[in-house]
Parts: C-alpha cells; structure tokens; sequence
C-alpha cells in the first residue's frame, strides 16, 4: 500500500499543478464576447422553435 502512495502522491501533484497553470495561461474573455455567443444561440434556437409541422394540429383517429 505505501508503494502506491510513491505514485498516487506524484501524479496528483502533476495534475494539480497542471490545471493550475492551465487556468492560468487561458486567454481571457472580453464579456460582451459571452454575451454575444449567447444572443447568436438563442436566436439559432428561436428560429428552430418557429418552424412547425403541417400535421401538429391534427388528430389521428383510430381506426
């Protein structure tokens, strides 16, 4: 058991430091750039809302 410790402890302190400065080294984002991006796809979803089908508003009846 404590020889996996000998490789638990490395490779957890490798991926820590490495998300640490994965973080750190992404560029920044403008915040109307978010905002955008968001406009842009709620608009996308609206015009996929609007589009129906012919034969939404009929029945079908059993025969």
């Amino acid at each position: 058991m404590s020889n996996l410790l000998y490789w638990v402890i490395p490779v957890a302190a490798v991926v820590i430091i490495g998300m640490l400065v994965a973080l750190r080294e992404r560029r920044p984002q403008a915040p109307d750039s978010s905002v955008s991006d968001f406009s842009r796809q709620m608009s996308a979803l609206s015009k996929r809302a609007v589009t129906r089908n012919p034969n939404d508003g009929e029945r079908k009846q059993a025969v």
